[in-house]
């Protein structure tokens, strides 16, 4: 899991623990992978759920402000659908995460909280 030593010497934490594949209404009968993101901070503790598209969405809009962004994980022309395959893709999105926590006033960025 990620994280990001603040000024305080508070930590902050990202991990992605879990996934759920979902069928979403109005897309069909496809199941979807969302991934849980656990994000701990101080004594606040939340998850968010997140598929694949939104962290290419959110690397898309970080580069407005950031230069050197990590690579972020590459999308598949194939489904991602295999428990071995989402596990990789779990790792790769977390590691991703924690390069994004490395980059100097990354938690002003509101692409970044929200």
């Amino acid at each position: 899991s990620a994280m990001q030593k603040g000024n305080t010497g508070v930590f902050l934490k990202i991990s992605i623990n879990n996934s759920s594949r979902e069928v979403v209404p109005g897309e069909g009968d496809k199941r979807i992978t969302f991934y849980l993101v656990s994000i701990s901070y101080q004594l606040a503790n939340w998850k968010v759920k997140r598929r694949f598209n939104e962290f290419f969405q959110l690397h898309e809009r970080l580069l407005i402000n950031f230069k050197d962004l990590p690579e972020v994980p590459q999308k598949t022309i194939f489904a991602v659908d295999s428990d071995k395959k989402i596990e990789k893709r779990k790792k790769d999105l977390e590691d991703y995460l924690s390069k994004l926590l490395e980059l100097d006033n990354i938690l002003l960025n509101i692409y970044f909280t929200t």
